[in-house]
């Protein structure tokens, strides 16, 4: 088998999810420690391109880019905070039998459909999957395909196309 570089691996096509299925099924039948195989099927769905969407910003998390100019500078305080607990997604996952043990791709769409990502600030980040947020400190992120794109375990892309469109939704939504 070809070793694939992440920004290859297209999800869209089917041959791409029945080897991560393979792949998630061999991770869950591995005989370790819950919170290692956590971090395999991690590793495993960061392996392909655009692992992490963005759909939503909070309140917070924008008045924080508006204050570095929407510019994404280190140590701003804003995280990638996932709406399901990524925690709750792999149990769900783990679970024999299960949805890996269905035929079809319903695996996937329980794990696209969940696996939603949305920019807040640190101290949001520990209240996202609790639901602790109120909806209306939430907004709906609708961008052209290709930005925010996430390239790896923390980053996504932040170029002048993202910070426009930051400074757009935050003259819409928060003034």
């Amino acid at each position: 088998m070809k070793n694939k570089r992440p920004q290859d691996v297209d999800m869209s096509k089917q041959e791409e999810k029945d080897n991560m299925k393979l792949n998630v099924t061999k991770i869950r039948s591995m005989d370790l420690h819950w919170s290692l195989r956590s971090k395999m099927i991690t590793a495993c769905f960061e392996a392909h391109d655009n692992p992490y969407r963005f759909y939503e910003i909070t309140k917070g998390a924008l008045e924080i880019f508006k204050e570095h100019g929407f510019k994404r500078v280190s140590k701003m305080g804003i995280n990638r905070s996932h709406k399901v607990g990524r925690v709750h997604i792999h149990k769900k996952l783990m679970e024999e039998p299960g949805l890996l043990d269905q035929p079809g791709n319903e695996w996937w769409d329980y794990y696209y459909d969940n696996d939603r990502c949305i920019l807040a600030t640190s101290i949001e980040n520990r209240k996202i999957d609790k639901g602790e947020i109120p909806k209306e400190d939430i907004i709906k992120m609708d961008f052209e395909h290709g930005m925010f794109n996430s390239s790896g375990k923390n980053n996504y892309s932040h170029s002048k196309k993202e910070q426009e469109y930051l400074k757009q939704l935050y003259e819409r939504k928060m003034k």
